[in-house]
């Protein structure tokens, strides 16, 4: 649904990461190491008077209780690529709905659940894997299944608390290796592809984010997306705002389409650290901002992108690339984490919105 841009292959992407761990290790040097740990030199963050947790929202309870119950029913799977969730405004009327992703298994579709009066109503299935895209400038729902020689891609919008298609295509394209009849339909209509192509711009020109798998079901990572990940507006003061806005408008010239990025509380300061996302292309790399007095620093160590996300450990503290990435785990306060063993409290962080103006206001509102 998404631009992509290929720089080649891993090595050339392990590459890149270890001469940017390198230089972000020499940075660290020149500010004091020590028994060969890096330690990342940055100015103390300015405390916000609000705490992210005094923050409160009509849907916390509400959805608490749907991921309690979930997690006690015979759907619920444990383990990585098992049960997780999301929280994601898919209506625009500045409220998440809540989504669970049963597993990664083909056929699973992800559960959308909205807050109404206190209660949590079911919308609907949606999405492939245990995910599904979403376009937030047309607010639309997307889910596509790829066949051996056939692909189907349905768009949907939320309607009456409801999901309802929008419109539904169908292609074999890519049976034309067995001298099949090419067919495209949209609508279970047959239209030559040129047609096909247009109508399908018409919705894969805007961009979407993945949404379904952002948060594990252990407690630590239940709590901070209830009570951290959609606090961050309230708490942060005008200044601070501004800081993190300055840095993503310089980014935005010249950026790739599917560039994100994500407030994040990476060392539980109760002061979320920006991380910008450039893309969702193979050589993408996250690079992760703090606040200081009155300016913004980047953290030394930008880090490849697994799919243009990083991984957190809300417990540990820890946050990590993908294993190409050549840059081992890190701490926010203390650089290179040593003998650290990934565990089931990791959450996805660093495309929570995509960049762009609409995004900025309803980031920092």
């Amino acid at each position: 649904m998404s631009r992509a841009k290929d720089y080649g292959g891993i090595e050339l992407r392990k590459r890149r990461a270890e001469l940017l761990f390198t230089a972000a290790a020499v940075l660290a040097a020149s500010a004091g190491c020590s028994g060969g740990t890096r330690t990342v030199s940055v100015v103390e963050p300015t405390t916000s008077a609000v705490a992210p947790e005094s923050i409160v929202f009509d849907w916390q309870n509400t959805y608490e209780k749907k991921l309690n119950d979930y997690k006690q029913s015979a759907g619920f799977v444990k383990g990585e690529s098992g049960s997780m969730f999301d929280l994601c405004d898919l209506t625009g009327d500045g409220s998440p709905e809540l989504i669970i992703s049963p597993s990664v298994d083909t056929e699973a579709e992800c559960r959308i659940y909205t807050c109404i009066g206190g209660n949590a109503i079911d919308i609907g299935e949606c999405g492939v894997k245990g995910v599904f895209e979403y376009a937030p400038e047309i607010k639309t729902i997307s889910k596509k299944y790829v066949g051996k020689t056939f692909e189907i891609t349905e768009f949907m919008v939320i309607e009456e608390n409801a999901l309802a298609t929008v419109k539904k295509f169908y292609n074999n394209r890519n049976a034309v290796s067995t001298g099949a009849r090419l067919t495209y339909e949209v609508d279970n209509e047959t239209v030559n592809v040129s047609e096909y192509d247009r109508q399908l711009s018409e919705f894969t020109s805007s961009s979407f984010l993945e949404i379904g798998r952002k948060y594990s079901f252990e407690d630590a990572s239940v709590n901070y997306a209830l009570h951290y990940s959609e606090s961050w507006g309230p708490v942060l003061t005008d200044t601070q705002k501004e800081l993190y806005r300055n840095v993503l408008r310089d980014q935005m010239n010249g950026a790739d389409v599917t560039a994100a990025f994500e407030l994040c509380d990476l060392n539980g300061d109760d002061v979320p650290e920006l991380i910008y996302s450039e893309g969702t292309y193979p050589d993408a790399f996250c690079h992760i901002y703090k606040l200081g007095d009155n300016r913004t620093d980047e953290v030394a160590g930008a880090f490849m992108a697994s799919d243009g996300n990083i991984f957190f450990d809300v417990d540990k503290k820890v946050y990590f690339g993908p294993q190409t990435s050549g840059v081992g785990p890190q701490s926010l306060d203390s650089g290179a984490v040593t003998g650290y063993t990934r565990t089931e409290n990791v959450i996805v962080c660093g495309r929570k919105y995509l960049l762009n103006e609409d995004s900025l206001v309803k980031a920092f509102r």
